[in-house]
């Protein structure tokens, strides 16, 4: 029986995220990325490292669909099956070393260092982006938090 056309799209990109994620962390010359993967020593298991088809197979098994990314669980550890989910592109954010993290109305959000912060805080809380400036980085530490200090 033949994969349907929506299987094969799924294969594929499954087969993209596994040369991207070796990538990563093996490929030193090619690879933007490699000096915050390969450069820490994060590697790829063993298993699927010399099998891509085990990569595919747990993944399509630990909810792979398109629009999800994978997500290391502990950002210090390896790619591998007890490390590795698959989440929303915002959930991995929040999983970032470069996020902050802060509260409003006791539900927690995160900022990737890359996002003009001060502007998305100003937003969610409704104080003006000129009052955020004004605070003191020591009664700012209140407000976001590095995700090593919560």
């Amino acid at each position: 029986m033949r994969a349907s056309a929506k299987d094969r799209l799924c294969i594929r990109q499954l087969r993209r995220r596994y040369y991207d994620i070796r990538s990563r962390c093996y490929n030193e010359d090619g690879c933007v990325l490699y000096e915050r993967y390969g450069g820490v020593n994060i590697r790829v298991c063993k298993e699927w490292y010399y099998d891509m088809h085990a990569f595919i197979k747990w993944s399509l098994a630990n909810g792979f669909k398109k629009g999800l990314v994978i997500d290391r669980i502990d950002n210090d550890w390896h790619y591998s099956p007890d490390n590795c989910r698959w989440v929303t592109q915002s959930v991995n954010v929040f999983n970032n070393i470069n996020c902050y993290r802060y509260k409003v109305r006791r539900e927690m959000r995160s900022i990737s260092h890359r996002i003009n912060w001060v502007s998305l805080l100003s937003n969610d809380v409704g104080i003006m982006i000129a009052s955020i400036l004004c605070i003191t980085m020591r009664s700012a530490r209140a407000i976001y938090v590095k995700p090593e200090n919560l």
